[in-house]
């Protein structure tokens, strides 16, 4: 099976291009945000986020499916403070005591 190449930030400076100027055709109103916002990078919150592994990647999405990111990056943060500064792996997730994993107000119920 071949590899997808990697996203290059050219390639991705590229694809935000050729989306905005898509975006703008069809769109008025998407025309006028995209006019005031010129430098917006929809990437720019993963730099806010913890250094993630594929377990922090799926307890990111599992946390932030209704929620905000601040709000899914404050329970991250709440998270990583239980176990010494880092996101669990799946074994510390599974061994933690629930009772301190509410303690710790990751979760309110």
């Amino acid at each position: 099976m071949t590899q997808p190449e990697p996203v290059t930030p050219a390639r991705l400076t590229q694809r935000y291009a050729a989306a905005r100027s898509a975006l703008s055709k069809a769109d008025p109103v998407m025309a006028k945000l995209i006019d005031e916002q010129p430098g917006f990078d929809p990437r720019a919150f993963l730099a806010q986020l913890p250094k993630m592994d594929a377990f922090g990647e799926l307890l990111f999405q599992i946390i932030g499916q209704q929620l905000s990111v601040a709000a899914t990056r404050a329970i991250l943060t709440r998270l990583e403070g239980l176990f010494g500064g880092r996101l669990p792996t799946p074994r510390e997730f599974l061994d933690v005591d629930a009772p301190r994993v509410h303690d710790s107000e990751v979760c309110r119920r």
